[in-house]
């Protein structure tokens, strides 16, 4: 299961060169300008970290909307507490057994 969930998310999130440079275009001035200097970085020293910001932000959205689907899909109920639970939280004294008493 974990492994097809990896998969499928991984073919949701492959980011294209196209969608970098719009990424870096698109928030050029605020992200990758000095606001003192108005020196621009390039895009070729940020290419990675856009693209790295760029597949998290896919994989997100992959792995919410495979959970919607399943949620939709499938009837979820969360159980009750269980009596182990239960006993847990009660904090039951102990019992000690009584010493065998010796026959005579």
């Amino acid at each position: 299961m974990e492994m097809f969930l990896e998969e499928k998310i991984k073919l949701d999130s492959q980011v294209s060169d196209q969608e970098i440079r719009a990424y870096y275009e698109e928030h050029k001035e605020d992200e990758f300008t000095n606001p003192i200097s108005g020196e621009t970085v390039s895009l070729s020293s940020v290419r990675e970290n856009i693209r790295n910001f760029l597949v998290m932000e896919k994989q997100r959205a992959a792995f919410d909307i495979y959970m919607e689907q399943l949620f939709n899909r499938y009837v979820v109920r969360f159980a009750q507490e269980s009596s182990a639970e239960e006993e847990l939280t009660q904090k039951k004294t102990p019992e000690i057994p009584s010493k065998p008493q010796p026959t005579e």
